[in-house]
């Protein structure tokens, strides 16, 4: 007894949020390429530039681990906005692998991660906005109220995402994630000409507050 564990509830409580606020989930691989990384344009002292190798990849694109969810969800748009979909939402929970130094296997903390652009869903009939840091907002307090937590946004450059428009995401005070848009270079290298808003937030940490 004692019903569902903390993960599965903050996973199908996040699922129904997102599915929602219009949100289409995906399923991609742990894998990347390198050249995915490096189009995110990290500093070098981030954990995330430096993923793990594969060994024996099938391919040069799935040699690493991934260490965010990002790549495979500007991936997504990409695929989507060449197939003429103007307004693409997507989101995916999964793993994402982290150097853990002086263990064995990394760190595999799960991951929410969402990307967008285009208009913000919305009868046909009325003129519905563009994708912006303020709709990334929103969505982060509809995440809070999903999962019964207290989340907060606290404005300041991040890595990966355009200066002054995107925040950190704290849980009880601890950074758990970050949205906001993502820089027009970084969007134009996977093919994107609109404002893209995008983020990732730890959804172990979700789960963990659940528990207490």
């Amino acid at each position: 007894g004692g019903g569902l564990p903390a993960w599965e509830r903050t996973r199908r409580s996040v699922r129904a949020a997102m599915v929602g606020a219009g949100y289409f989930e995906i399923y991609s691989f742990d894998f990347v390429g390198r050249e995915q990384i490096e189009r995110l344009v990290l500093p070098e002292d981030d954990l995330r530039r430096h993923p793990l190798e594969v060994r024996n990849p099938l391919s040069d694109e799935q040699a690493l681990l991934r260490s965010p969810l990002l790549p495979g969800l500007l991936e997504g748009l990409r695929v989507n906005v060449t197939r003429h979909s103007a307004d693409v939402s997507l989101f995916e929970m999964g793993s994402v692998f982290l150097p853990a130094p002086g263990a064995p296997i990394p760190e595999q903390p799960l991951h929410l991660g969402f990307a967008a652009t285009g208009s913000v869903p919305g009868p046909s009939w009325q003129e519905r906005p563009s994708r912006d840091a303020l709709d990334v907002i929103g969505l982060v307090e509809t995440l809070a109220a999903a999962t019964s937590t207290s989340l907060e946004i606290v404005q300041g450059a991040e890595p990966g995402f355009h200066p002054g428009r995107c925040g950190r995401v704290l849980l009880s005070g601890e950074r758990i994630g970050v949205v906001g848009e993502v820089p027009p270079d970084v969007a134009a290298a996977w093919g994107l000409g609109g404002r893209v808003v995008a983020g990732e937030l730890s959804l172990s940490a979700l789960g963990a507050a659940l528990r207490r």
